[in-house]
């Protein structure tokens, strides 16, 4: 049995412009891109950095009751408390623009950030596209029960060709700009209007959505309703969710490419040898990999490199084509190097496996022996991944990365009310 779309306006938690004077210092990117060294530079950054409360450091004597995810809650209410973050006194509808570059081109996203009511994913209303893994979901869960609060929104795609919501964003107010580290421009602005939210709220409940970024942090969610049922008065219901139309805005979707370690001798002989069984194998330059890549970005093509000045390009043979018609780059490469080659179900993430989108960092990450072997990968289309999530099907962790990133300290949603 299906259920409709229910979103519902909020009162955001915003930095106090009074206190903070760059509002561009509080803020990080999502808790998942960040590595080590960018947790860093965002502590030093800012004493109120919100990687603080989404990504905080852990320390040797940290315990059961002096550990990452309770100081995060600390920092949340004492911020709050101190009017470092203050509460909106209306309930709104929050509009989010990002400006940005791809390759020189001016590129703009818009979206809006409202709460969602939970749905499983059989309620025929939300629809995932990647699997998950343990790990980040136990996480995400220690922080939202700690916090009790939506740090960062799940990003998610609908589809309305009429552009019927776009036109209220006109009737927005500003609230915050600020640019990134990257030069990303974010612009936050708000609908307060009892009449156009209601209007927004009727044009989107027969919507289907589909969770582009964000799933970890979605099935977290919905462990934490089942668990909580009732003690957060009904706010344990609903999650802060952003929502960008795919018919009126530039979607960017980036690869993720792999980089594999904690090889055996025995396996990376056995990947050499074998990797010709599957594919027509070329060896290249870099910028000739790369070229060819984008050139077949539909043929399963994928790039490989394995240190020194060794590049390959990797074409899927004919006779495997049929096998995986349906499937997506990241499922063959699982299914091929992984499953078949390497005869491993997974990898665990950090040791064995990681996912860049620089590909300067994938080749340092090889190059330096931090890992033995990289694949480059080409995007999945959009059409792809609604097609797999229509489907019920799920791609692998980290296939698609869609660019630019939310921002996190935009705004956040305190489930205490």
């Amino acid at each position: 049995m299906n259920s409709t779309l229910d979103i519902r306006p909020f009162r955001g938690v915003i930095y106090n412009k009074e206190k903070i004077k760059d509002l561009s210092k509080v803020m990080a990117p999502p808790y998942d891109v960040i590595s080590p060294s960018e947790q860093d530079f965002y502590y030093k950054l800012h004493p109120y950095n919100v990687i603080r409360l989404i990504l905080g450091k852990e320390y040797p004597g940290d315990n059961i009751s002096n550990n990452r995810y309770l100081r995060a809650a600390k920092y949340f209410r004492e911020w709050l408390s101190q009017d470092i973050l203050k509460k909106e006194k209306n309930e709104s509808i929050y509009v989010y623009e990002e400006e940005y570059f791809i390759e020189g081109e001016k590129r703009e996203r818009k979206g809006f950030i409202s709460l969602m009511r939970l749905e499983d994913f059989n309620r025929g209303v939300i629809f995932p596209h990647e699997d998950t893994l343990s790990a980040p979901r136990e996480d995400r869960f220690k922080l939202l029960c700690a916090c009790e609060a939506n740090l960062s929104p799940i990003f998610s795609l609908y589809s309305d060709p009429r552009q019927e919501i776009e036109k209220y964003f006109k009737r927005s107010n500003f609230l915050i700009r600020v640019n990134d580290k990257e030069g990303i421009k974010h612009c936050l602005k708000v609908i307060k209007e009892k009449e156009i939210i209601t209007k927004i709220r009727e044009i989107m409940k027969d919507k289907k959505v589909f969770i582009a970024d964000g799933h970890h942090r979605y099935l977290t969610a919905l462990k934490f309703r089942n668990q909580m049922r009732g003690r957060y008065k009904g706010e344990e219901n609903f999650v802060m969710m952003y929502f960008s139309n795919t018919e009126s805005t530039d979607l960017t979707i980036l690869p993720t490419h792999r980089v594999i370690g904690n090889l055996k001798e025995d396996s990376l002989l056995r990947l050499r040898s074998r990797i010709n069984d599957f594919f027509v194998v070329k060896r290249m330059s870099l910028e000739e990999m790369w070229r060819k890549m984008r050139e077949n970005d539909r043929k399963r093509t994928f790039g490989m490199y394995i240190g020194g000045n060794e590049y390959y390009l990797l074409i899927l043979k004919d006779r495997f084509s049929l096998s995986f018609k349906e499937e997506v780059d990241t499922t063959i490469l699982n299914k091929v190097v992984i499953q078949e080659i390497l005869g491993k179900k997974e990898l665990k993430k950090g040791k064995e496996i990681n996912f860049f989108r620089e590909k300067e960092r994938v080749i340092d990450s090889v190059s330096k022996g931090k890992y033995q072997v990289a694949f480059f990968l080409n995007p999945p289309s959009l059409n792809q991944i609604k097609k797999i999530s229509l489907s019920g099907k799920k791609m692998p962790p980290k296939t698609s990365f869609f660019y630019p990133k939310l921002l996190s300290g935009l705004v956040m949603r305190d489930l205490i009310i």
